[in-house]
């Protein structure tokens, strides 16, 4: 009995080992920092890096983001004076 006990607590003991090495392969992830963005190949600003016009690219940029802002105040402003 007692063997039979040890044989199946030494079976389980394998098991959960098995299990344990399967779960590691799974969640095993690439070498990576994980503080980086990937944008994998088809970022934008790559592209403009790759082909020497990121300067243009930053400046278009910019330009985007000033004119959302600028549309985002503009109902706000409008409602102002409508009062």
């Amino acid at each position: 009995m007692e063997e039979e006990n040890k044989v199946q607590e030494t079976e389980q003991e394998v098991e959960a080992t098995e299990e344990k090495q399967e779960v590691k392969k799974e969640v095993k992830l690439k070498d990576s920092n994980p503080y980086h963005k990937d944008y994998g190949e088809d970022d934008d600003e790559t592209k403009a890096f790759l082909s020497g016009k990121l300067s243009k690219y930053h400046q278009e940029q910019r330009e985007n983001k000033a004119n959302a802002a600028t549309e985002q105040r503009t109902p706000m402003r409008l409602k102002k004076l409508q009062t």
